[in-house]
């Protein structure tokens, strides 16, 4: 992304991952590096009255623990949201694994996407050892 945005003249830039700075600090070193300017930015997911909502958050201090806390709580959140998901697909006969989905995940926050790539890998798997029909 840095490297990207060099290229096309772009010098302040911000990464918003859902619910967690780990990108922001991952690049940021690398950003200042090549004289691109980071701005910490986040993507907090919420729920109003049964609607999905995602606010983008930018130029806040990321070294701040309450902001580090309240992304926390977030992540929490969507971790049980995300297991009561596969929880509810394998009461309904689906071969969903709750490992898998935290994998997929790759230590950020659990969302539908990767409960969906789950599901569907359990699926190919699954039909990969069902025999085939002769014809």
């Amino acid at each position: 992304m840095i490297d990207v945005a060099r290229q096309h003249g772009i010098d302040i830039v911000s990464i918003s991952d859902h619910d967690n700075l780990a990108a922001y600090f991952e690049i940021k070193s690398y950003a200042e590096q090549n004289g691109v300017t980071l701005i910490p930015g986040v993507e907090l997911s919420c729920e109003h009255q049964g609607v999905d909502i995602h606010v983008l958050a930018y130029a806040f201090d990321p070294l701040d623990e309450r902001v580090e806390k309240r992304l926390a709580g977030f992540r929490d959140t969507r971790h049980t949201r995300g297991q009561r998901m596969v929880e509810r697909l394998r009461s309904l006969g689906y071969r969903v694994d709750a490992k898998r989905v935290e994998e997929l995940a790759a230590g950020g926050s659990v969302g539908r996407p990767h409960v969906a790539r789950a599901l569907v890998e359990a699926s190919e798997k699954s039909a990969s050892r069902s025999p085939r029909p002769s014809r």
